[in-house]
């Protein structure tokens, strides 16, 4: 089974590691909704809320992301 890995599964991940809600997390940011729209695939975050989120989740998205795809057994796709 091939596991695909999104930007929205990273922020989730975070999230969750911080003890965060989407709410929590989406504070001062952007709504609760579309938070949930970027863990569920449906959305996909501007560069303005990627950092912001991870001002806040205090990790580098970029860098996490980077990270992920270096492992083999991780394949990504595109909307």
């Amino acid at each position: 089974m091939d596991l695909f890995i999104k930007i929205g599964d990273i922020i989730k991940h975070y999230r969750m590691e911080k003890g965060l809600s989407q709410d929590e997390l989406a504070e001062g940011i952007c709504s609760r909704k579309y938070i949930s729209q970027l863990e569920t695939h449906q959305n996909i975050p501007t560069l303005f809320i990627i950092n912001a989120l991870s001002a806040k989740l205090g990790v580098n998205l970029y860098d996490s992301y980077a990270i992920m795809l270096q492992h083999h057994d991780i394949e990504t796709h595109m909307f």
